[in-house]
């Protein structure tokens, strides 16, 4: 098993559209997180890859629904640019 350890910084967020005249409402959006701070670790703690020491960020796309009051993620994916 492997873990992540470290801190993820979210760079900016763009809404890429919004419907909210369905019966559930719905925003989708693009996220760019950084994770530059983040490091792949085993179960003891090592590193599985040491660091590069590059600024990594990497693009995330995400769709909200407006369920029972309230804003929940539905879906998460990542887009074919492989940096943001």
């Amino acid at each position: 098993m492997l873990l992540l350890r470290g801190d993820v910084v979210v760079i900016d967020v763009a809404v890429r559209s919004v419907d909210v005249d369905r019966t559930t409402p719905v925003v989708r959006m693009r996220a760019c997180l950084d994770v530059t701070d983040v490091e792949t670790v085993d179960l003891d703690g090592n590193p599985v890859q040491p660091s590069s020491g590059e600024v990594r960020r990497i693009p995330h796309l995400y769709s909200a629904v407006y369920e029972d009051g309230r804003w929940l993620v539905a879906n998460h994916g990542f887009p074919v640019a492989a940096s943001c």
